[in-house]
Order: C-alpha cells, then sequence, then structure tokens
C-alpha cells in the first residue's frame, strides 16, 4: 500500500504467482491423479500474478490492498456475513465435539472427539499413515 514499497512487492508477488503456476502446470502433466488441484493452483498463482501487477502500479496497488484488507480482515463485514452464515447452518455444531478427515476439500470420515482420542492413544506421534488407520480410510 506504500507506492514505492509496492512496486517492488508487486512484482515479487507477480513473480511467485508466475513461478507457482508454472510449477503446477509442469505437476498437473507429471500427475494426472490430482489433475483438478493442481488446475486449481494454477489459477491460485495467475490470481497472485494478476494481483503483484495490479500493486505495481502506485494508486491502483492501494486500491488492491484496500479490498484485500476488507476482504480478508476478520472484523469486515463480509467476513461477519460468512461467519454468521456458518453459525447459522449449525455447522459450528457439527465439527465443535468431532475429529475429521477431509481428502480434496470433501469431508470423507468423522469421529467423535472422544472416540478419536481411543483410538489414537496407541500412537506417540501419529503420522498420515496411522491417521488414515484411526479413521480406517481406504484411500
Amino acid at each position: 500500500m506504500i507506492p514505492v514499497v509496492g512496486t517492488f512487492t508487486g512484482a515479487a508477488r507477480a513473480l511467485m504467482g508466475l513461478i507457482h503456476s508454472i510449477v503446477h502446470l509442469v505437476r498437473s502433466i507429471f500427475d494426472c491423479g490430482h489433475f483438478s488441484f493442481h488446475m486449481e493452483q494454477v489459477k491460485f498463482g495467475g490470481f497472485h500474478t494478476m494481483k503483484g501487477l495490479a500493486e505495481m502500479v502506485p494508486l491502483l496497488g492501494t486500491a488492491v490492498g484496500l479490498v484485500d484488507s476488507l476482504w480478508f480482515d476478520p472484523n469486515a463485514p463480509l467476513t461477519q456475513k460468512l461467519s454468521k452464515d456458518w453459525k447459522e447452518d449449525k455447522l459450528e455444531d457439527k465439527y465443535k465435539n468431532a475429529v475429521t478427515l477431509f481428502a480434496n476439500g470433501k469431508e470423507v470420515r468423522s469421529l467423535a472427539k472422544e472416540e478419536f482420542e481411543k483410538r489414537a492413544e496407541k500412537f506417540s506421534k501419529p503420522t498420515v499413515s496411522d491417521l488414515l488407520e484411526i479413521f480406517e480410510y481406504q484411500a
């Protein structure tokens, strides 16, 4: 948001976004099992490239910074609305006393907190494969 500093940080963000996109484009070719994930990451990198290019322009960078702070600030009206929707949908209660396994952004299995703790007792420091065993999940 500071004009001179924003020019340099915008250039860095644009470069990192470009590198991020290129890496995931290449990975999508060799890791076909996660193609959609890599394409989402390409979009994410493209978003940051465009945002970095906008930040390089002094006044435009300030506007982008303001919009960004309004969107991601926990006390901003939009974030408050999303939080309110979360509570109205009772999702907060659903996950409050449970441990839930997500795969590719989808809920796969959920265990009550007590049940999870009981199953996890035999592992001192559970690894990912241990967690899959605890949840009895077959990938």
